[in-house]
């Protein structure tokens, strides 16, 4: 095809004060030159009724040169052709999509929508257009219309089957270019079928014994492998025979009929049976004849006979295959060639659509084994033919042995459809003795060995996590709130607070009771690590608490004046400490708590420690008070 290139719709002129050269003068006769040869070889192209075109036809910005296309009512233009089919509802048969409707190739685009079509005859086509129009390499032969890339052509002929051109190839060895004879298909392609026949197995697969005339035929031991007849409720059949049914054809042990099955359309089939005169039985069926629907009914699930009376089944009625000499069935020659007992015959003819032909309708749908996807009917149950739902089946996909690991899948992607995975808590195991796990299932984590701090016990499902708090003793630090006359001191590196002889003196310090994690009906105790600074009996200290209950919704709690005063001993601990009579060294520390008492969740309480200037026996040096905690212990 000439190359539009050569088309230049601006010729050059010479300019005023441009250089007199062959360059400046001859630029437009050139320019005049090349389209001159572009419009002769399109002249060449369509001479001699060789090749019919359109001319300035819109297209769609995606159709380049080359390309097939057909015409979209809707918007006014050619668009890209693709050999497709969809559901008509309304009558429930497939038809061709409007983009099967090839009417040509696009010849050459002069703008991006606009172009000229070629819709019938001889065209050439360079190289480069060649292999863009094309699924595939280059070769001489009829091509078709893709049915998976919009606008391309493929030589495979595919299952929607729309004929659009023949490729020649380039003229002569000394062409690159190829020579395209375009004719696209109009006629409906759904239409196009082939006939087939069979020669049915006449026999049972299975063993079969003649009944007493009157009585009904029987199969028994079948075998899925032979190929025959088997009885219609037989697991093979996958519970698909319609009602009435009493034999149905083996089609999986018939490779060949199974391979092109079923007939499209079902109607189109039909059995024809052979059957010769049997001595002494009454004819049911005799030489070729049709058998009605009333004896055999053919769908897309196989063939099925429909009775089991007597002398009316798809085989020799006498046959005895526990008889290995059953002369019904004998294949004996007489002395002049011919059968003594022709047998009979079974001959099934239908036909099928083409476009059906080339495996395009799934006429059957199984899992591979081993794998988890399963298909239903509309009743949930296990199917393989018919209208089917694929569902997932995850429990075909677990494996019994569980695996350890945080790692766990979480989602799936949106765009890839991959699984996405995350870390999750594999397990929780106890740090200290005061933390208590239970859960739905317990592990060591090495079960290999005995439980220790390195082999720790691992809970895992629904975990309960219990605080196993040592309720005897529970330590409260204070918040300094006042220093009555007490003094902040410093001796040996050790901070305290001094109370001074010979004057009043106190400290006022406040606790705050924590709301929960306590025992039932808690108490307090105040213990207190004092020290002194001479040798001798400490003086007698005094110890008060004031206590504010937490108040609750609607009910405010009463603040008043007065400390309750408790005991507080700081000199029966003094005895024999020296070992002398009572005596506490100089610098020497003592503990000692006070009496307990009652307090419950969230109180705030006040506690007051004094020494009086007067207090006995007479201490001349500091009470050093280093440490006090509220000790919360549990009630009775």
């Amino acid at each position: 095809m000439p190359d539009r290139r050569n088309f230049n719709s601006r010729v050059p002129h010479v300019q005023p004060g441009s250089a007199v050269s062959a360059g400046n003068t001859s630029a437009s006769t050139r320019a005049l030159e090349q389209r001159t040869n572009y419009l002769r070889e399109i002249i060449e192209a369509v001479e001699a009724g060789r090749l019919l075109v359109r001319r300035d036809q819109q297209l769609h910005p995606d159709v380049l040169e080359g390309d097939a296309v057909f015409w979209d009512a809707t918007e006014k233009r050619f668009d890209l052709a693709i050999a497709a089919v969809e559901n008509d509802p309304t009558t429930s048969v497939f038809v061709a999509l409007p983009s099967a409707d090839c009417l040509g190739l696009c010849l050459l685009k002069t703008s991006p929508t606009s172009g000229i079509i070629a819709t019938l005859g001889m065209a050439k086509f360079n190289q480069s257009t060649m292999a863009s129009m094309i699924d595939g390499d280059v070769v001489p032969g009829r091509y078709y219309l893709s049915g998976a890339n919009p606008g391309k052509l493929v030589k495979q002929r595919p299952p929607v089957t729309v004929a659009v051109a023949f490729v020649l190839g380039p003229a002569d060895s000394c062409e690159t270019d190829s020579w395209v004879f375009i004719n696209p298909q109009m006629r409906d392609f759904l239409e196009d079928h082939i006939h087939y026949q069979f020669h049915l197995a006449a026999v049972p697969a299975g063993s079969h014994v003649p009944p007493v005339p009157g009585e009904h035929h029987e199969i028994t031991d079948p075998d899925p492998d032979e190929r025959g007849w088997l009885p219609a409720d037989h697991a093979s059949f996958n519970d698909t025979a319609p009602p009435g049914a009493k034999f149905g054809y083996n089609l999986a042990a018939h490779e060949e009929l199974n391979r092109v099955w079923p007939p499209i359309p079902e109607a189109a089939a039909i059995l024809e049976m052979f059957q010769p005169n049997i001595e002494g039985v009454d004819a049911k069926f005799e030489g070729l004849e049709r058998v009605s629907e009333s004896y055999v009914k053919i769908d897309k699930r196989g063939i099925w006979w429909m009775t089991s009376c007597y002398n009316q089944v798809p085989w020799n009625t006498l046959l005895d295959t526990t008889n290995s000499t059953s002369s019904s069935m004998s294949s004996e020659s007489m002395a002049d060639g011919c059968p003594k007992d022709p047998p009979i015959e079974l001959i099934l003819s239908f036909l099928k659509m083409t476009f059906a032909t080339d495996k395009t309708v799934v006429t059957s749908l199984q899992p591979d084994t081993d794998e988890p996807i399963e298909f239903v009917n509309c009743d949930g149950e296990i199917a393989k033919t018919g209208d089917l739902f694929a569902r997932l089946n995850i429990l075909a996909m677990l494996d019994p042995n569980p695996v350890r690991g945080g790692m766990a899948l979480k989602e799936i992607a949106d765009s890839s459809l991959k699984f996405r995975r995350g870390w999750i808590a594999e397990a929780l195991y106890a740090g200290s003795e005061t933390i208590v796990l239970s859960g739905s299932h317990q592990e060591l984590l090495n079960p290999a060995l005995p439980q220790s701090i390195t082999n720790p016990m691992l809970h895992q499902g629904l975990i309960k996590v219990d605080a196993q708090l040592d309720l005897s003793e529970r330590e409260l630090s204070p918040q300094v709130s006042k220093l009555g006359d007490s003094l902040e001191r410093e001796y040996k590196n050790v901070i305290y607070l001094g109370f001074p002889p010979g004057r009043d003196s106190g400290v006022r310090m406040r606790f705050n009771v924590p709301p929960t994690g306590l025992s039932n009906t808690p108490k307090l105790v105040i213990r207190a690590l004092l020290f002194g600074r001479a040798a001798g009996p400490f003086s007698a200290m005094t110890l008060s608490y004031y206590r504010i209950a937490r108040p609750t919704a609607g009910s405010p709690s009463p603040v008043a004046d007065g400390d309750t005063v408790i005991d507080f001993d700081v000199v029966t601990p003094t005895d024999n400490y020296d070992g002398a009579g009572g005596n506490l060294p100089a610098d020497s520390a003592i503990e000692v708590e006070s009496e307990e008492f009652s307090i419950s969740p969230g109180d705030t309480v006040y506690v007051t420690l004094a020494r009086a200037k007067n207090a006995s026996p007479l201490f001349q040096a500091d009470i050093g008070l280093i440490r006090i905690g509220g000790i919360v212990i549990p009630g009775d």
